[in-house]
């Protein structure tokens, strides 16, 4: 179900902003970009998370992003099943190389940190078992690419020494 509403939300906000591009001027200008994106691996969880972020531009080249995420982990262990919820909350900021490589305007590549926290709750629900907290504050390392289909669409690949993402870019 989570899938088909990402999907939904996808496929709209590509046919909103694929609609208006041809009237919009091409900004090579990072920042105000909305990025969802699916999660490729996050520690322990095997569940597949839905990450969100949105990049703001600080100064020429380099962007903070808040991110917020949700995953759901459901496992079985000795003859009992387990399911989890995360959510991944922080900042990411960013360097944009494409002054420096000397990229045209379809190609960003980047590289950058975040600090953020994971707050998780789960249940043993054959045991009547629960429990939650968070993992206190992490620091990743990221490097990316994105590539601009129009002046508003784009795809990108976040990887990460935490949870790399996959997904869709909206300029705004």
């Amino acid at each position: 179900m989570l899938k088909k509403i990402l999907f939904t939300c996808l496929v709209a906000g590509a046919v909103v902003f694929g609609s208006q591009a041809q009237s919009r001027k091409s900004s090579s200008k990072p920042g105000n970009t909305l990025n969802l994106g699916v999660g490729l691996g996050y520690g322990k969880y095997r569940g597949i998370p839905v990450m969100a972020s949105y990049e703001i531009g600080i100064a020429p080249n380099l962007v903070i992003a808040p991110y917020i995420g949700f995953g759901m982990d459901r496992w079985r262990h000795n003859d009992h099943y387990h399911r989890a919820i995360y959510v991944p909350v922080g900042a990411m900021g960013r360097y944009y190389f494409d002054d420096l490589l000397g990229l045209n305007s379809s190609w960003d590549i980047y590289g950058g940190g975040s600090l953020g926290t994971t707050f998780w709750s789960g249940d043993g629900y054959d045991d009547d078992h629960s429990w939650s907290g968070s993992t206190g504050l992490y620091l990743d390392a990221h490097i990316g690419a994105r590539y601009h289909f129009n002046s508003s669409l784009g795809a990108y690949l976040d990887l990460s020494t935490g949870m790399s993402t996959i997904g869709v870019s909206f300029k705004m």
